[in-house]
């Protein structure tokens, strides 16, 4: 089987391997040691072996887990929301761009929205291909009624308009030059608040 040592990007397993995302090959043992990050010998694996790998990942996956993913990103865009607003200076971060506040914002929602999705039976592998990024078109799919407790009303549809334009064009990642029409931090905070649920909650509705 031949090697090649190359620069690939690598996703280590539960068991220990590493496999390249790029090429679709096991990084091996060298004398004894995984290999390090960057530089990976690989050796090249067969479609059925690659297809039993994505069905691993896939099966890894729960909506529980998508929320509470979503609850992570949420706390860490609130918090910074709170700094950036300190009446304290000392306290306030030194960003040029609140932008990667927003993305964080954007991907709490998009989380949160396919977390719904999934448990109304939308696998992640379609979730990602059908979806992508568009908080919008994921927000058009979910079933309202269903997650009534998230209080997803025609009045949230405005924030998910606005995510759905920058996150899904990950305009949020690059600088932008010009006027931006952004919504408030404290805006986006304030809609946000509704997918804060207890554990109990989250397990009641996406267990």
């Amino acid at each position: 089987m031949q090697e090649s040592l190359r620069t690939v990007p690598w996703l280590l397993l539960l068991d220990g391997r590493s496999w390249s995302l790029e090429s679709g090959a096991f990084a091996h043992r060298s004398m004894g040691r995984f290999c390090c990050p960057g530089y990976v010998p690989t050796m090249a694996i067969d479609s059925d072996l690659k297809a039993q790998l994505k069905a691993e990942w896939e099966a890894r996956q729960s909506p529980v887990g998508f929320y509470s993913l979503a609850l992570s990103y949420l706390e860490t865009a609130d918090v910074l929301t709170d700094r950036i607003h300190s009446p304290v200076k000392e306290e306030r971060p030194q960003l040029i761009f609140d932008s990667p506040v927003r993305h964080l914002y954007g991907q709490a929602w998009e989380l949160a929205l396919k977390a719904c999705l999934f448990a109304q039976g939308i696998r992640p592998t379609k979730l990602k291909n059908d979806f992508g990024h568009n908080v919008m078109k994921a927000w058009k799919r979910v079933d309202k009624d269903r997650f009534a407790r998230l209080r997803l009303t025609e009045e949230t549809q405005s924030i998910a308009e606005h995510l759905g334009l920058y996150h899904s064009e990950k305009m949020f990642a690059y600088p932008l030059t010009g006027v931006r029409q952004y919504l408030p931090l404290n805006h986006l905070k304030a809609q946000s608040q509704r997918f804060r649920l207890d554990r109990s909650e989250v397990i009641q509705l996406f267990g």
